[in-house]
């Protein structure tokens, strides 16, 4: 990720999802690197699933809602982040 390769840190990531299903960590990383990508269905699809694993850790949930502002859903965003 932090060297700008953001479809191998992806791929990465994908490996360590299914290898660890229950690692919300992993799922964020997920969400990151597509962000990056400008894929934010499959951004918002891997950070709710971080927010479902880790109970809604605020963590999580601040990254849910600069998710949502990436993906253009601003108002959605401030409902979460307020």
């Amino acid at each position: 990720y932090f060297a700008r390769r953001f479809e191998e840190s992806l791929a990465q990531y994908q490996k360590t999802a299914a290898e660890h299903p229950h690692y919300p960590l992993a799922f964020y990383g997920l969400c990151w690197n597509s962000r990056r990508l400008g894929r934010y269905d499959e951004a918002l699809e891997a950070i709710r699933r971080a927010m479902e694993l880790s109970g809604d850790s605020p963590f999580m949930l601040t990254a849910y809602g600069q998710t949502l502002a990436a993906a253009g859903k601003t108002t959605e965003a401030r409902l979460v982040l307020d």
